[in-house]
């Protein structure tokens, strides 16, 4: 019995999904080099921006710049107050 190819599969709908990581960004608290308190983030996640607010409960504003980036980090000085990181799309 000879085989028959396949039926023609027609393609309704794709959607395509941005790769996301599934390990979520995290913040870090320390002294610099200078001795100055630095907020830092992974370079794996460059559209995070971070905000600060001075008060509780919070009035996020952007810190600019967002950050710097150094090596596979992104670091900042930190003034004092609250801070997190928020996805720019």
């Amino acid at each position: 019995m000879a085989r028959l190819p396949p039926p023609a599969v027609e393609i309704d709908y794709v959607r395509v999904y941005a790769a996301t990581s599934s390990v979520p960004p995290r913040i870090e608290a320390r002294v610099g080099a200078d001795g100055a308190p630095v907020v830092a983030w992974s370079g794996a996640f460059p559209q995070a921006r971070l905000e600060r607010s001075a008060v509780l409960p919070p009035a996020w504003s952007a810190v600019n710049p967002a950050g710097r980036r150094r090596q596979d980090r992104f670091e900042e000085t930190a003034l004092a107050g609250f801070y997190r990181l928020n996805w720019a799309r």
